[in-house]
């Protein structure tokens, strides 16, 4: 699977250097590099000098949740309709996440021997 490093902002401090990541809409966000690499599940958004994005009380800063960011092409983004409403999404990562659902909401066999 290719990464999801778009493109490079390299500080003095190697902790501070920041990737581009896109989520499954094709919203390109900013985060670290260590933020990324490291198990942690919210990722901290940044803007192009370095400084948090803001978000609504009572976070902090804006953050990315790991599950959303997208390791397609931009080629595989698809145009999608639903109730009068038109968006882009990527199509790889829509059909795994419709079958994640499927998978949960499928009957559960039980054995009662």
């Amino acid at each position: 699977m290719p990464e999801p490093v778009m493109a490079v902002t390299t500080p003095a401090s190697p902790d501070l250097t920041l990737v581009e990541v896109k989520d499954l809409y094709g919203t390109r966000y900013r985060v670290r590099q260590v933020e990324l690499a490291s198990n942690r599940a919210q990722l901290r958004c940044f803007d192009i000098e370095g400084s948090p994005v803001p978000a609504s009380p009572p976070f902090e800063c804006q953050t990315l949740h790991r599950e959303n960011i997208c390791r397609h092409a931009d080629t595989d983004f698809v145009e999608i309709e639903a109730l009068g409403d038109r968006w882009t999404q990527c199509g790889i990562c829509t059909r795994e996440i419709e079958a994640r659902v499927q998978a949960l909401l499928a009957p559960k066999r039980v054995n009662l021997s």
